[in-house]
């Protein structure tokens, strides 16, 4: 694979947590059609030759969302491993905040606009 990117197949997290990722990544295969479980576990392969031929714009905790939707659409092959996580056991995880995901959501925006616009460089069958 060009790109191997995890997925949680344990969620240990509260329930908000959860709910949140569950909305997040539904959104993106419907948004962005693309078939990944997890998209934005922050685990993950990526041969350097691939991150060359991407022009990666998200400053948010979208771009590791960014890196897979925009190595499908470029015709790279990609691969999902599952993986247990675990709650951690200091500090706290700040994807989750309120700037966090605005944030996000503008680089959603961004990148969607660009992948899907008659200027984006894809293969012809994506």
């Amino acid at each position: 694979y060009d790109l191997v990117i995890t997925f949680r197949y344990a969620k240990r997290y509260s329930g908000l947590r959860v709910f949140i990722s569950y909305v997040y990544n539904k959104v993106l295969r419907m948004v962005f059609q693309s078939p990944y479980r997890d998209i934005s576990c922050g685990l993950r392969l990526v041969r350097k030759e691939v991150i060359e031929e991407l022009d990666l714009v998200s400053t948010s905790p979208f771009i590791g969302a960014e890196v897979a939707i925009k190595t499908m659409l470029k015709g790279f092959r990609v691969g999902e491993v599952g993986i247990q996580t675990f709650p951690r056991q200091m500090g706290r995880g700040s994807s989750v905040s309120v700037p966090n995901i605005l944030a996000t959501i503008r680089d959603l925006a961004r990148v969607h606009r660009t992948v899907f616009s008659t200027d984006y460089d894809r293969p012809m069958n994506r």
